[in-house]
């Protein structure tokens, strides 16, 4: 007898401390309903396991109440859900964190997104010289255009069909295209190779 009321006892303080730990769960997931429900139900058995307990001890030795194997598989219940509920805080704090990792990485890619800047809309470019006209009216030249507008900076180099067009005394022809011959440069004034 004597044991049956230690293994009540034990049981109903496991089921009020696992409602307790669903009360704390409210805290991390903010979902009050479910948590509470299962708060509740886990107070109104300990409620219950308790009123068997104080049964127990007013009417003495009285079998009706206390059965040590029902109350051992009741022990083993209140086991079982403490831990349970115990071990599923932890999950959702994971879940918590990756939120919030995941909320702080569509923040980082939205700041990205929003420094990428992009021409569209149609440019009205000189034919002749190339230049653009901007918003006031003004032109300029397509490089200062673009680097006043983007992250863009410009090289410059001369491609082969203009090579050819313009300095065709300085080209030689093969396989690839045309490409400067030996030791000669497109710019006439500009200094050889051989030092002349």
């Amino acid at each position: 007898m004597h044991l049956g009321i230690l293994v009540v006892g034990l049981s109903t303080l496991l089921q009020a401390a696992a409602g307790l730990l669903a009360l704390r769960l409210i805290l991390i997931t903010h979902h009050r309903l479910p948590w509470g429900l299962i708060a509740l139900g886990f107070c109104g058995m300990a409620l219950r396991r308790a009123v068997s307990l104080f049964t127990a001890l007013t009417l003495g030795d009285s079998p009706v109440f206390l059965s040590l194997p029902f109350e051992l598989l009741g022990l083993v219940t209140s086991v079982l859900m403490l831990w349970g509920v115990a071990i599923v805080g932890p999950v959702f704090r994971e879940a918590q964190a990756a939120r919030a990792s995941a909320e702080q990485t569509a923040l980082e890619l939205q700041t990205a997104l929003d420094n990428i800047k992009v021409l569209h809309g149609i440019l009205p470019t000189c034919a002749w010289c190339k230049k653009i006209r901007d918003e006031a009216g003004q032109w300029q030249q397509i490089e200062e255009y673009v680097r006043q507008r983007t992250e863009a900076e410009f090289s410059h180099g001369i491609c082969p069909d203009c090579m050819k067009r313009l300095y065709p005394q300085y080209c030689q022809q093969d396989q690839k295209g045309v490409t400067p011959a030996p030791g000669e440069t497109p710019w006439p004034d500009a200094p050889r190779r051989n030092g002349t």
